[in-house]
């Protein structure tokens, strides 16, 4: 019916009161207008809003990396510090045993060190106890001598077996004494 129209070429005006060629041209037109806008406007706008979509798909996903790497960070900076005070507490049990340790052989080796002073001041002792007795035995012999050389006269002086035994008996009887002064004392 449009094209019995236009071709009569009489009024073109449809019932509604639009021009009938006027909407064939505003309809192609409006046909151009989207095709042309959907190949140079809607499309560089759809690729750009692309674009910029996936950028911020990235920059989320970025984030949520970078979350999880400060998290993992921490968990390990813990682990590490966990670590280094359980090192720490370690080094320091050691360094405690060691000092106690060290105490504890300065001790034995200030005690062995006592003990060997203790012992060879008794050795000392006994040595000087022993020249003492010596000495005294000497003076005992020589005062028993000149005694018995007055009482009993020159005659002991020349023989060295009688004055040995002279000398020895001295002694006996003078050590027995002395013991039995020092049991007494003890008593």
């Amino acid at each position: 019916m449009l094209l019995n129209v236009l071709a009569e070429g009489t009024d073109t005006r449809l019932p509604l009161g639009l021009d009938g060629l006027d909407l064939i041209w505003q309809i192609a037109a409006f046909i151009v207008l989207v095709l042309l806008l959907r190949k140079y406007a809607y499309q560089p706008i759809l690729n750009i809003l692309d674009q910029r979509s996936a950028r911020i798909r990235e920059s989320i996903a970025n984030a949520e990396q970078i979350k999880k790497d400060l998290a993992d960070a921490q968990t390990n900076a813990q682990k590490l510090l966990a670590e280094a005070r359980q090192q720490s507490q370690v080094i320091l049990n050691n360094a405690q045993k060691q000092a106690n340790d060290n105490i504890a052989a300065s001790r034995d080796e200030a005690q062995k060190q006592g003990n060997a002073m203790v012992e060879r001041a008794q050795q000392q002792i006994q040595a000087e106890t022993a020249t003492a007795r010596q000495q005294l035995r000497q003076e005992v012999a020589s005062l028993a001598l000149l005694v018995a050389r007055r009482a009993v006269g020159e005659r002991v002086g020349s023989d060295i077996n009688v004055q040995n035994s002279l000398v020895d008996d001295a002694l006996a009887q003078a050590e027995s004494s002395v013991t039995s002064i020092n049991n007494r004392r003890g008593a």
